[in-house]
């Protein structure tokens, strides 16, 4: 999960949504997953300086029974240990968490392309400095690598400088510079 969450800059975080399927079983609550997604997303927010939300808001819990029971008995089969008050019940709720899901979603802003494009590169130009041997520019890098982290998870992305709508590396070096630095040259 982290790795697709590092696709995105940080104000995509927003619109992130966790649906649990099979919630029949758990009551419509997560379950056992809660405390491992709550340490993941702990790690992330001291690992990134970035929340992503998990509560009731963006939270959804939904079940598939109802809908294979709807199959199942089209097809014929007929279930002798369940009544189809208990599938009502499922499907009401599925129902409902979608819904409210779907509600929800219309009003999501979108994330501009460029801000996708501008964080896939800055993690590329990650990628090709860490390949980078030389122990005299180590310090250096891993300071270009914490810039480039706290530049491609922060809302920063959006005003950095581009040239016909694509990331230049000229562009990075600059802000890193300025945020270094302090001033307009590196």
């Amino acid at each position: 999960m982290r790795d697709l969450l590092s696709l995105f800059p940080k104000t995509a975080l927003k619109n992130v949504f966790f649906f649990f399927t099979y919630a029949n079983s758990t009551f419509f609550n997560i379950g056992d997953t809660r405390n491992t997604l709550e340490e993941f997303i702990s790690t992330f927010k001291e690992t990134n300086n970035a929340e992503i939300p998990f509560g009731a808001e963006n939270v959804y819990c939904v079940d598939s029974e109802a809908f294979m029971y709807f199959i199942a008995t089209n097809q014929g089969h007929k279930y002798q240990n369940r009544d189809l008050e208990s599938f009502r019940v499922s499907w009401n709720k599925s129902k409902a968490a979608v819904e409210t899901f779907l509600v929800k979603v219309e009003n999501v802003k979108p994330i501009k392309s460029d801000d996708l494009l501008m964080t896939y590169e800055l993690e590329q130009i990650g990628t090709m400095l860490r390949k980078e041997k030389d122990p005299k520019l180590a310090e250096l890098i891993e300071i270009i690598l914490t810039k480039i982290s706290q530049i491609s998870m922060s809302s920063n992305v959006l005003n950095l400088p581009r040239t016909c709508h694509r990331f230049k590396f000229k562009a990075v070096y600059t802000k890193i510079g300025r945020s270094l630095w302090g001033k307009d040259r590196c």
